[in-house]
């Protein structure tokens, strides 16, 4: 029996690894109106969640010697091998005469324009997620060349300008997200909401006197401008930590130490597992975001449910959450005068802590909810599909 079901497409970027925790419960909410197919590649192995295949091929990593060389002519190889699965897969439906109504991309850059190649070879609509402001120019910081920084910026863009014009429907994080490409996106469906996270387990365990800042790479996430904030406060506060948690290659390791500086406060801590993180963040005292862009970090969300008070910074979806201070505290990216006085007002104030941490909690619970999300993914890909059949039933009268 045909399953009646929309029939989705997902091309996904790589890098992904414990595949249960990730998609198992995203696509079983999605498997509640859908059916469909990701495509992606890290932990090698083909899995099934409700009516959603997930296909991942293997993470190709060259030897350290040679990885500044292979490095590039790997992803390459992987980009094509994700293409050439994608469109295969398409026509293979196709060819059975088996539903395939919709592709949706995980961003508007190289997934992106695999998701366009395959929507014009196969006739069907497009959905792209903007999950960064992939603008900005400190995603480009840590290339030394200027000429090939200025290069990669504005091939960005253009990349996402032409996305742009051939997708039907663009998801975003925030609101203000891509109002520089309003005219490549006037005739489109956008819809903002939160991207799908697996939170449920995070919860408060306790609170021990430290400021956590997690995530990377250096510049992007603010590691040098949270530690400049946190030695101004150190010694009205000698009971708390800063503790830095994140992936870093050994040259982001040694300007790290560079800024701690010696500072017998703050300590670069050695990776963990993820599956460890819900322990360590229902631990913590503060979470701290000080990065110089974002779209809407998943840390920040897992402490909110963990009720963790927030010191974030003004980028981004982050605004849009914690603009009355009310959830969290905010201050002026890269104001190292502001974000020390945030944080000592914060340390200095354990009924304001409790305070913000069940309001993030509260707003956590409800905002990133499985229903939530199912109500967004239904509304939007059925928008998204019911236009395009409008306007193809239009255009062949």
């Amino acid at each position: 029996m045909t399953n009646s079901k929309p029939f989705i497409l997902f091309i996904e970027t790589g890098n992904k690894f414990n595949i249960s925790n990730l998609y198992k419960d995203k696509c079983e909410l999605i498997s509640q109106n859908f059916s469909g197919q990701v495509i992606t590649y890290g932990d090698h192995g083909e899995y099934k969640f409700g009516d959603v295949d997930v296909k991942v091929f293997p993470l190709l990593m060259p030897p350290k010697f040679m990885a500044r060389v292979l490095r590039p002519v790997l992803k390459i190889i992987m980009t094509l091998r994700t293409l050439l699965c994608s469109i295969y897969f398409a026509f293979a439906r196709k060819r059975n005469n088996k539903r395939l109504d919709l592709i949706v991309t995980y961003d508007p850059l190289t997934t992106g324009v695999l998701g366009v190649l395959v929507s014009k070879l196969t006739g069907v609509p497009l959905i792209v997620e903007v999950n960064g402001d992939y603008t900005n120019w400190t995603n480009y910081s840590h290339i030394n060349n200027k000429f090939l920084r200025k290069f990669k910026r504005a091939l960005a863009t253009r990349t996402q300008k032409f996305v742009f014009k051939h997708c039907s429907g663009i998801k975003l994080l925030y609101k203000t997200q891509i109002n520089w490409a309003e005219k490549y996106t006037r005739d489109k469906i956008i819809r903002v909401y939160p991207n799908f996270l697996n939170i449920k387990n995070f919860s408060h365990i306790s609170d021990n006197k430290t400021v956590s800042i997690i995530g990377f790479p250096f510049d992007v996430k603010g590691i040098d401008i949270a530690i400049a904030a946190f030695k101004k406060i150190s010694d009205s506060h000698p009971d708390w930590r800063l503790e830095i948690l994140g992936y870093y290659p050994e040259h982001e390791k040694w300007l790290i130490e560079q800024h701690i500086s010696g500072h017998e406060k703050i300590e670069r801590l050695t990776p963990i597992d993820r599956k460890l993180m819900e322990e360590y963040i229902g631990k913590t005292g503060i979470v701290l975001c000080a990065s110089r862009t974002e779209g809407f970090p998943r840390v920040i969300k897992e402490a909110m449910k963990a009720r963790k008070p927030c010191v974030v910074s003004d980028v981004g979806g982050l605004k849009e959450v914690f603009g009355d201070n009310k959830n969290g505290l905010m201050f002026e990216s890269e104001n190292v005068e502001q974000l020390s006085e945030k944080l000592s007002t914060l340390i200095a104030d354990e009924s304001l802590r409790k305070e913000v941490a069940q309001n993030a909690e509260v707003f956590a619970t409800k905002t990133y909810s499985n229903t939530s999300f199912s109500e967004n993914v239904t509304e939007f890909y059925s928008s998204v599909v019911n236009n395009y059949q409008s306007q193809s039933a239009r255009a062949s009268r």
